[in-house]
């Protein structure tokens, strides 16, 4: 008898363990969880990228703006404006005479 309860068992334990487990489920969950994931990732890609380009858009009008504004400001040639510069002082310089005497390379009666 105990032969045969521990043969009951193992024949019942062996017949679960065969058994197919339903894991569709689990894999179903998993592939729609990624799925979204996926969507909300390109979706938050797409409203920055959008946002970029409407604050890129208003900067560039404001700049726009800023540019024209200085340029009506200055209709003439800023640099007809400058001042001449004034002509600087001449130099006064000290020449002292010589005090060595140097004998001529050639006499003047040689020349002639």
């Amino acid at each position: 008898m105990k032969n045969t309860s521990y043969i009951v068992i193992f024949l019942c334990l062996a017949l679960l363990s065969f058994q197919r487990a339903d894991t569709s489920g689990l894999f179903a969950r998993e592939k729609i969880r990624t799925f979204y994931l996926e969507k909300m990732a390109q979706f938050h890609a797409g409203q920055i990228k959008k946002c970029r380009q409407n604050a890129l858009e208003m900067a560039r009008s404001q700049v726009d703006s800023v540019l024209s504004g200085t340029e009506l400001l200055m209709d003439t040639d800023t640099f007809s404006l400058l001042p001449r510069p004034d002509k600087p002082e001449k130099p006064e310089f000290d020449f002292e005479p010589d005090s060595i005497e140097v004998d001529p390379l050639f006499e003047f009666d040689s020349l002639r």
